[in-house]
Protein backbone atom coordinates (compact mmCIF):
# COMPACT_ATOMS: atom_id res chain seq x y z
CA UNK A 1 0.00 0.00 0.00
CA UNK A 2 1.42 3.25 -1.07
CA UNK A 3 1.95 5.78 1.61
CA UNK A 4 3.32 9.85 1.87
CA UNK A 5 6.53 10.89 1.87
CA UNK A 6 5.93 12.56 5.33
CA UNK A 7 4.59 9.56 6.62
CA UNK A 8 7.26 7.30 5.24
CA UNK A 9 9.63 9.95 7.19
CA UNK A 10 7.50 9.26 10.44
CA UNK A 11 7.67 5.74 10.28
CA UNK A 12 11.09 5.91 10.27
CA UNK A 13 10.95 7.70 13.40
CA UNK A 14 8.77 5.09 14.91
CA UNK A 15 10.68 2.76 14.00
CA UNK A 16 13.69 4.54 16.02
CA UNK A 17 11.76 5.47 18.94
CA UNK A 18 10.28 3.38 21.57
CA UNK A 19 7.61 2.93 24.25
CA UNK A 20 5.28 5.47 24.49
CA UNK A 21 6.94 7.66 21.73
CA UNK A 22 6.79 5.35 19.58
CA UNK A 23 3.16 4.54 19.90
CA UNK A 24 2.15 8.43 19.83
CA UNK A 25 4.12 8.70 16.43
CA UNK A 26 2.62 5.77 15.22
CA UNK A 27 -1.41 6.97 15.94
CA UNK A 28 -0.27 10.34 14.40
CA UNK A 29 0.36 8.42 11.18
CA UNK A 30 -2.71 6.17 11.64
CA UNK A 31 -5.13 8.72 12.17
CA UNK A 32 -4.02 11.24 9.52
CA UNK A 33 -3.31 8.56 6.28
CA UNK A 34 -6.20 6.21 4.98
CA UNK A 35 -4.26 4.61 2.95
CA UNK A 36 -1.68 3.92 5.95
CA UNK A 37 -4.08 2.71 8.01
CA UNK A 38 -5.86 0.02 6.07
CA UNK A 39 -2.75 -1.51 5.02
CA UNK A 40 -2.42 -1.82 8.95
CA UNK A 41 -6.13 -3.38 9.40
CA UNK A 42 -5.47 -5.92 6.22
CA UNK A 43 -1.84 -7.16 7.66
CA UNK A 44 -3.63 -7.31 11.32
CA UNK A 45 -6.54 -9.14 9.48
CA UNK A 46 -4.09 -11.68 7.67
CA UNK A 47 -2.42 -12.48 10.27
CA UNK A 48 -5.62 -13.29 12.72
CA UNK A 49 -6.27 -10.21 14.51
CA UNK A 50 -9.38 -8.95 12.66
CA UNK A 51 -11.11 -7.00 15.58
CA UNK A 52 -9.03 -4.34 15.66
CA UNK A 53 -11.81 -1.16 15.06
CA UNK A 54 -10.14 1.89 16.24
CA UNK A 55 -6.28 3.82 15.80
CA UNK A 56 -5.21 2.68 20.12
CA UNK A 57 -6.15 -1.01 19.10
CA UNK A 58 -4.26 -1.15 15.55
CA UNK A 59 -1.39 0.68 17.54
CA UNK A 60 -1.02 -1.83 20.24
CA UNK A 61 -1.57 -4.83 17.80
CA UNK A 62 0.64 -3.53 14.94
CA UNK A 63 3.72 -2.38 17.53
CA UNK A 64 4.74 -6.14 18.01
CA UNK A 65 4.88 -7.21 14.70
CA UNK A 66 7.65 -4.09 13.33
CA UNK A 67 9.14 -4.03 11.95
CA UNK A 68 8.60 -7.38 9.99
CA UNK A 69 5.37 -6.36 8.85
CA UNK A 70 6.42 -3.06 7.08
CA UNK A 71 8.52 -5.72 4.71
CA UNK A 72 7.51 -4.72 1.26
CA UNK A 73 6.11 -1.04 1.74
CA UNK A 74 6.09 0.84 -0.94
CA UNK A 75 6.36 5.15 -1.27
CA UNK A 76 4.11 7.30 -3.10
CA UNK A 77 6.41 8.32 -5.79
CA UNK A 78 8.04 4.45 -6.62
CA UNK A 79 4.66 3.07 -7.18
CA UNK A 80 2.49 5.49 -8.27
CA UNK A 81 1.85 7.18 -11.76
CA UNK A 82 0.78 11.38 -11.39
CA UNK A 83 -2.90 10.45 -11.83
CA UNK A 84 -2.83 7.81 -9.11
CA UNK A 85 -1.18 10.12 -6.83
CA UNK A 86 -3.92 12.56 -7.46
CA UNK A 87 -6.55 9.87 -6.76
CA UNK A 88 -4.84 8.50 -3.25
CA UNK A 89 -4.55 12.43 -2.26
CA UNK A 90 -8.53 12.91 -2.99
CA UNK A 91 -8.95 10.02 -1.52
CA UNK A 92 -7.10 10.40 1.50
CA UNK A 93 -8.60 14.13 1.99
CA UNK A 94 -12.20 11.94 1.98
CA UNK A 95 -11.28 9.74 4.44
CA UNK A 96 -10.01 12.09 6.88
CA UNK A 97 -12.77 14.39 6.27
CA UNK A 98 -14.91 11.61 7.21
CA UNK A 99 -13.45 10.45 10.32
CA UNK A 100 -12.68 14.05 11.69
CA UNK A 101 -16.95 14.28 10.77
CA UNK A 102 -18.16 11.29 12.22
CA UNK A 103 -15.51 12.13 15.97
CA UNK A 104 -13.28 14.49 16.80
CA UNK A 105 -11.48 12.07 18.80
CA UNK A 106 -9.33 9.31 16.74
CA UNK A 107 -9.41 7.36 19.60
CA UNK A 108 -13.28 5.82 18.68
CA UNK A 109 -14.48 3.33 16.47
CA UNK A 110 -16.75 6.07 14.36
CA UNK A 111 -13.09 7.66 13.86
CA UNK A 112 -11.68 4.81 12.11
CA UNK A 113 -14.55 3.80 10.32
CA UNK A 114 -15.22 7.32 8.56
CA UNK A 115 -10.90 6.59 7.88
CA UNK A 116 -11.57 3.62 5.85
CA UNK A 117 -14.77 4.72 4.56
CA UNK A 118 -13.15 4.84 1.12
CA UNK A 119 -11.35 2.02 1.41
CA UNK A 120 -13.04 -0.11 -1.51
CA UNK A 121 -11.75 2.58 -3.99
CA UNK A 122 -8.17 2.92 -2.44
CA UNK A 123 -7.62 -0.76 -2.75
CA UNK A 124 -8.88 -0.49 -6.52
CA UNK A 125 -6.30 2.42 -7.21
CA UNK A 126 -3.57 0.24 -5.71
CA UNK A 127 -4.72 -2.77 -7.75
CA UNK A 128 -6.64 -5.56 -5.92
CA UNK A 129 -10.26 -5.10 -6.69
CA UNK A 130 -12.77 -5.37 -4.34
CA UNK A 131 -15.80 -7.88 -4.94
CA UNK A 132 -17.95 -7.37 -1.73
CA UNK A 133 -21.14 -8.66 -2.57
CA UNK A 134 -19.03 -11.82 -4.06
CA UNK A 135 -18.05 -13.74 -1.10
CA UNK A 136 -15.73 -16.29 -3.12
CA UNK A 137 -13.86 -13.16 -4.81
CA UNK A 138 -13.87 -10.98 -1.64
CA UNK A 139 -10.49 -10.22 -0.29
CA UNK A 140 -9.52 -12.54 2.84
CA UNK A 141 -7.51 -10.12 3.55
CA UNK A 142 -10.16 -7.79 4.60
CA UNK A 143 -11.96 -7.87 8.15
CA UNK A 144 -15.60 -8.70 8.19
CA UNK A 145 -16.36 -5.27 10.27
CA UNK A 146 -14.90 -3.31 7.26
CA UNK A 147 -16.73 -5.06 4.78
CA UNK A 148 -19.77 -4.49 6.57
CA UNK A 149 -19.21 -1.00 6.61
CA UNK A 150 -18.26 -0.58 3.03
CA UNK A 151 -21.31 -2.35 1.95
CA UNK A 152 -23.41 -0.61 3.99
CA UNK A 153 -21.76 3.24 2.42
CA UNK A 154 -22.02 4.51 6.55
CA UNK A 155 -20.54 8.22 5.90
CA UNK A 156 -19.47 7.53 2.51
CA UNK A 157 -18.79 11.00 0.87
CA UNK A 158 -21.71 12.58 2.54
CA UNK A 159 -19.96 14.49 5.25
CA UNK A 160 -17.35 16.01 2.69
CA UNK A 161 -19.27 18.35 1.71
CA UNK A 162 -21.21 19.37 4.74
CA UNK A 163 -18.41 18.95 6.65
CA UNK A 164 -17.59 21.80 9.53
CA UNK A 165 -14.24 23.99 8.64
CA UNK A 166 -12.23 21.57 11.17
CA UNK A 167 -12.65 18.01 9.36
CA UNK A 168 -12.14 20.28 5.72
CA UNK A 169 -8.82 21.63 6.99
CA UNK A 170 -7.75 18.13 8.07
CA UNK A 171 -9.02 16.78 4.49
CA UNK A 172 -7.10 19.65 3.19
CA UNK A 173 -3.62 18.61 5.31
CA UNK A 174 -4.37 14.93 4.18
CA UNK A 175 -4.25 15.52 0.58
CA UNK A 176 -1.39 18.08 0.83
CA UNK A 177 1.14 15.48 2.76
CA UNK A 178 0.11 13.20 -0.08
CA UNK A 179 1.30 15.13 -3.16
CA UNK A 180 4.39 16.96 -1.48
CA UNK A 181 7.24 15.45 -2.57
CA UNK A 182 10.50 15.12 -0.03
CA UNK A 183 14.12 13.56 -1.50
CA UNK A 184 15.42 12.59 1.67
CA UNK A 185 13.05 9.99 2.86
CA UNK A 186 11.59 8.23 -0.75
CA UNK A 187 14.41 5.49 -0.42
CA UNK A 188 14.79 5.18 3.10
CA UNK A 189 11.87 3.48 4.80
CA UNK A 190 12.12 0.38 3.14
CA UNK A 191 16.04 0.49 3.45
CA UNK A 192 15.56 1.02 7.24
CA UNK A 193 12.72 -1.73 7.03
CA UNK A 194 14.96 -4.36 5.83
CA UNK A 195 17.77 -4.02 8.34
CA UNK A 196 15.65 -4.00 11.32
CA UNK A 197 14.30 -7.15 10.16
CA UNK A 198 17.51 -8.52 9.52
CA UNK A 199 18.60 -7.38 12.91
CA UNK A 200 15.53 -8.55 14.79
CA UNK A 201 15.57 -11.83 13.45
CA UNK A 202 18.79 -12.44 14.26
CA UNK A 203 18.67 -11.13 17.87
CA UNK A 204 15.55 -13.11 18.33
CA UNK A 205 17.38 -16.71 17.28
CA UNK A 206 20.92 -15.08 18.08
CA UNK A 207 20.83 -17.62 21.10
CA UNK A 208 19.64 -20.39 19.26
CA UNK A 209 22.89 -19.64 16.80
CA UNK A 210 25.26 -19.65 19.69
CA UNK A 211 24.35 -22.95 20.83
CA UNK A 212 24.20 -24.29 18.10
CA UNK A 213 27.50 -23.05 16.93
CA UNK A 214 28.63 -24.04 20.78
CA UNK A 215 27.80 -27.79 20.11
CA UNK A 216 28.81 -27.73 16.54
CA UNK A 217 32.70 -27.07 17.92
CA UNK A 218 32.31 -29.33 20.83
CA UNK A 219 31.52 -32.12 18.25
CA UNK A 220 34.29 -31.60 16.54
CA UNK A 221 36.59 -30.82 19.73
CA UNK A 222 35.34 -34.04 21.09
CA UNK A 223 35.66 -36.94 17.74
CA UNK A 224 39.08 -35.33 17.43
CA UNK A 225 40.18 -35.80 20.88
CA UNK A 226 38.46 -39.20 21.36
CA UNK A 227 40.65 -40.10 17.88
CA UNK A 228 43.55 -38.58 18.93
CA UNK A 229 43.68 -39.17 23.11
CA UNK A 230 41.87 -42.32 23.71
CA UNK A 231 44.52 -44.98 21.80
CA UNK A 232 47.23 -43.21 23.80
CA UNK A 233 45.07 -43.25 26.97
CA UNK A 234 44.86 -46.58 26.25
CA UNK A 235 48.12 -47.88 26.04
CA UNK A 236 48.92 -46.37 29.31
CA UNK A 237 45.69 -47.95 30.88
CA UNK A 238 46.83 -51.23 29.32
CA UNK A 239 50.72 -50.56 30.88
CA UNK A 240 49.34 -50.17 34.01
CA UNK A 241 47.81 -52.89 34.37
CA UNK A 242 50.24 -55.20 33.27
CA UNK A 243 52.50 -53.90 35.65
CA UNK A 244 50.38 -53.83 38.61
CA UNK A 245 49.74 -57.64 38.16
CA UNK A 246 53.32 -58.84 39.01
CA UNK A 247 54.34 -56.08 41.34
CA UNK A 248 54.60 -56.73 45.03
CA UNK A 249 55.51 -53.02 46.27
CA UNK A 250 52.74 -51.56 48.45
CA UNK A 251 53.95 -48.18 47.18
CA UNK A 252 54.79 -48.95 43.40
CA UNK A 253 51.04 -50.65 43.50
CA UNK A 254 49.61 -47.36 44.67
CA UNK A 255 51.68 -45.23 41.84
CA UNK A 256 50.40 -47.79 39.04
CA UNK A 257 46.65 -47.95 40.71
CA UNK A 258 47.36 -43.91 40.41
CA UNK A 259 48.10 -43.74 36.81
CA UNK A 260 45.48 -45.96 35.66
CA UNK A 261 42.68 -44.65 37.73
CA UNK A 262 43.98 -41.19 36.02
CA UNK A 263 43.94 -42.37 32.53
CA UNK A 264 40.48 -43.60 32.76
CA UNK A 265 39.06 -40.62 34.20
CA UNK A 266 40.65 -38.63 31.42
CA UNK A 267 38.88 -41.07 29.05
CA UNK A 268 35.33 -40.51 30.75
CA UNK A 269 36.01 -37.26 30.41
CA UNK A 270 36.72 -37.34 26.42
CA UNK A 271 33.28 -40.23 26.59
CA UNK A 272 31.29 -37.23 28.36
CA UNK A 273 32.13 -34.64 26.15
CA UNK A 274 30.73 -36.63 22.92
CA UNK A 275 27.88 -37.73 24.86
CA UNK A 276 27.73 -33.81 25.29
CA UNK A 277 28.17 -32.84 21.55
CA UNK A 278 25.85 -36.05 20.01
CA UNK A 279 23.71 -37.76 22.62
CA UNK A 280 22.67 -40.91 21.80
CA UNK A 281 18.70 -40.90 21.28
CA UNK A 282 16.88 -41.49 24.08
CA UNK A 283 15.09 -45.13 24.01
CA UNK A 284 11.58 -44.10 25.35
CA UNK A 285 9.93 -46.61 27.29
CA UNK A 286 7.34 -46.69 30.50
CA UNK A 287 9.75 -47.05 33.40
CA UNK A 288 9.16 -46.72 37.11
CA UNK A 289 10.74 -43.68 37.85
CA UNK A 290 11.64 -44.15 41.64
CA UNK A 291 12.66 -47.55 41.17
CA UNK A 292 15.37 -46.32 38.43
CA UNK A 293 16.37 -43.74 41.34
CA UNK A 294 16.99 -46.40 44.15
CA UNK A 295 19.52 -48.34 41.52
CA UNK A 296 21.43 -45.16 40.83
CA UNK A 297 21.40 -44.32 44.36
CA UNK A 298 22.92 -47.78 45.20
CA UNK A 299 25.58 -47.53 42.92
CA UNK A 300 27.18 -44.12 44.36
CA UNK A 301 26.12 -45.28 48.26
CA UNK A 302 30.09 -46.67 48.73
CA UNK A 303 31.51 -43.48 47.90
CA UNK A 304 28.86 -41.43 49.75
CA UNK A 305 29.53 -43.61 53.29
CA UNK A 306 33.13 -43.23 52.53
CA UNK A 307 32.55 -39.29 52.91
CA UNK A 308 29.91 -39.91 55.68
CA UNK A 309 27.40 -38.22 53.05
CA UNK A 310 23.48 -39.40 53.61
CA UNK A 311 21.66 -40.09 50.51
CA UNK A 312 17.95 -40.17 50.88
CA UNK A 313 15.88 -41.39 48.06
CA UNK A 314 12.15 -41.32 47.42
CA UNK A 315 9.80 -43.47 49.64
CA UNK A 316 9.75 -47.12 47.91
CA UNK A 317 6.50 -47.40 48.47
CA UNK A 318 5.36 -44.91 45.71
CA UNK A 319 5.34 -45.83 42.33
CA UNK A 320 5.85 -43.22 39.56
CA UNK A 321 5.64 -43.78 36.14
CA UNK A 322 7.37 -42.08 33.41
CA UNK A 323 8.31 -42.02 29.61
CA UNK A 324 12.01 -41.87 29.55
CA UNK A 325 15.12 -43.59 28.94
CA UNK A 326 15.99 -45.26 32.21
CA UNK A 327 19.66 -45.56 31.75
CA UNK A 328 20.22 -41.78 30.98
CA UNK A 329 17.86 -40.57 33.59
CA UNK A 330 20.19 -42.66 36.04
CA UNK A 331 23.41 -41.00 34.18
CA UNK A 332 21.77 -37.53 35.29
CA UNK A 333 20.62 -38.40 38.93
CA UNK A 334 24.22 -40.05 39.49
CA UNK A 335 26.12 -36.92 37.88
CA UNK A 336 23.51 -34.55 40.06
CA UNK A 337 24.37 -36.47 43.41
CA UNK A 338 28.19 -36.90 42.43
CA UNK A 339 28.81 -33.03 41.76
CA UNK A 340 26.59 -32.34 44.93
CA UNK A 341 29.39 -34.66 46.69
CA UNK A 342 32.01 -33.61 45.79
CA UNK A 343 30.42 -29.90 47.01
CA UNK A 344 30.24 -31.18 49.96
CA UNK A 345 33.03 -32.94 50.43
CA UNK A 346 32.72 -34.81 53.74
CA UNK A 347 29.17 -35.02 55.85
CA UNK A 348 26.04 -33.15 55.00
CA UNK A 349 22.95 -35.05 52.95
CA UNK A 350 21.92 -34.75 49.22
CA UNK A 351 17.81 -35.63 49.35
CA UNK A 352 16.27 -36.93 46.17
CA UNK A 353 12.20 -35.95 45.48
CA UNK A 354 10.07 -37.09 42.62
CA UNK A 355 6.46 -35.66 42.16
CA UNK A 356 3.73 -35.66 39.73
CA UNK A 357 2.54 -32.32 38.28
CA UNK A 358 -0.48 -31.73 36.26
CA UNK A 359 0.95 -28.16 34.86
CA UNK A 360 4.35 -27.06 35.74
CA UNK A 361 4.48 -23.39 35.75
CA UNK A 362 7.21 -22.83 33.19
CA UNK A 363 6.44 -25.39 30.63
CA UNK A 364 2.76 -25.78 31.17
CA UNK A 365 2.51 -29.03 30.57
CA UNK A 366 1.78 -32.49 32.68
CA UNK A 367 4.73 -34.26 33.48
CA UNK A 368 7.04 -35.66 36.53
CA UNK A 369 9.73 -33.15 38.32
CA UNK A 370 12.85 -34.68 40.45
CA UNK A 371 14.20 -32.57 42.55
CA UNK A 372 17.69 -32.98 44.13
CA UNK A 373 18.84 -30.97 46.87
CA UNK A 374 21.97 -30.87 48.73
CA UNK A 375 23.29 -28.92 52.09
CA UNK A 376 26.44 -27.77 50.56
CA UNK A 377 28.47 -24.70 50.61
CA UNK A 378 25.84 -23.51 47.38
CA UNK A 379 26.97 -21.76 44.82
CA UNK A 380 27.51 -18.13 43.93
CA UNK A 381 24.89 -15.83 42.36
CA UNK A 382 27.57 -15.14 39.51
CA UNK A 383 28.47 -18.37 38.36
CA UNK A 384 24.84 -19.72 38.44
CA UNK A 385 24.20 -18.64 34.67
CA UNK A 386 27.25 -21.05 33.85
CA UNK A 387 26.80 -24.19 35.72
CA UNK A 388 25.61 -25.95 32.87
CA UNK A 389 28.91 -24.66 30.29
CA UNK A 390 30.84 -27.91 29.25
CA UNK A 391 34.30 -27.28 31.26
CA UNK A 392 33.18 -24.34 33.18
CA UNK A 393 35.15 -24.17 36.58
CA UNK A 394 32.73 -23.71 39.50
CA UNK A 395 35.55 -25.01 41.81
CA UNK A 396 35.42 -21.80 43.88
CA UNK A 397 31.78 -22.50 44.62
CA UNK A 398 32.92 -26.47 45.76
CA UNK A 399 31.65 -27.86 41.85
CA UNK A 400 33.86 -30.17 40.31
CA UNK A 401 35.40 -29.56 36.97
CA UNK A 402 33.89 -31.06 33.57
CA UNK A 403 31.28 -31.92 32.05
CA UNK A 404 28.82 -33.45 34.92
CA UNK A 405 26.52 -30.73 35.16
CA UNK A 406 26.24 -29.72 31.08
CA UNK A 407 25.90 -33.86 30.35
CA UNK A 408 22.82 -33.86 32.50
CA UNK A 409 21.49 -30.36 30.79
CA UNK A 410 21.52 -32.46 27.57
CA UNK A 411 19.95 -35.51 28.39
CA UNK A 412 17.60 -33.45 30.20
CA UNK A 413 16.92 -31.37 26.84
CA UNK A 414 17.06 -34.40 24.88
CA UNK A 415 14.17 -35.35 26.84
CA UNK A 416 11.74 -32.21 25.77
CA UNK A 417 12.43 -31.15 29.51
CA UNK A 418 13.94 -28.39 30.99
CA UNK A 419 16.84 -28.49 34.25
CA UNK A 420 16.72 -25.61 36.52
CA UNK A 421 19.40 -24.68 39.90
CA UNK A 422 18.48 -22.81 42.81
CA UNK A 423 21.32 -21.39 45.18
CA UNK A 424 22.30 -19.27 47.55
CA UNK A 425 25.93 -18.85 49.26
CA UNK A 426 26.45 -20.99 52.21
CA UNK A 427 22.77 -22.58 51.93
CA UNK A 428 23.33 -25.58 49.33
CA UNK A 429 21.46 -26.11 46.21
CA UNK A 430 18.91 -27.18 44.23
CA UNK A 431 18.47 -28.87 40.63
CA UNK A 432 15.23 -29.26 39.21
CA UNK A 433 14.45 -31.39 36.32
CA UNK A 434 11.01 -31.74 34.56
CA UNK A 435 10.20 -33.80 32.06
CA UNK A 436 6.79 -33.76 30.15
CA UNK A 437 4.53 -36.47 29.70
CA UNK A 438 4.23 -35.45 25.83
CA UNK A 439 7.88 -35.80 24.81
CA UNK A 440 6.85 -33.34 21.51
Amino acid sequence: MPISDSSSAEMIHALLAEGEERELILAACLASEPALALWAVCVLARRGNRDVQSVPEIVVALESMLPGAMVGVHLADESLTPAQCDQFAELAASGVVCAHSASTDGNTVEYLAGLLSQADEILAVAGPQVALNDARQRPKFLPAWLVDQLKSGVNRMGPVTGAGNSAMEHGARARARFLESDSVFPDRLPVLVNRLTRLTALEEDFDGQLEAAKLAAMKEFAYGASHEINNPLANISTRAQTLLRDENDPERRRKLTTIHAQAMRAYEMIADAMLFARPAEPIIREVDLVETVAAALDELKPEADEQATELVGPSGDETIFANVDADQIAVTVKALCANSMEAIGHGGEIRIAIEKVHADDRCHAEGVRIVVRDTGPGIPKEILPRVFDPYFSGREAGRGLGLGLPKCWRIVTAHGGQIDVESQSRQGAVFTIFLPANRD
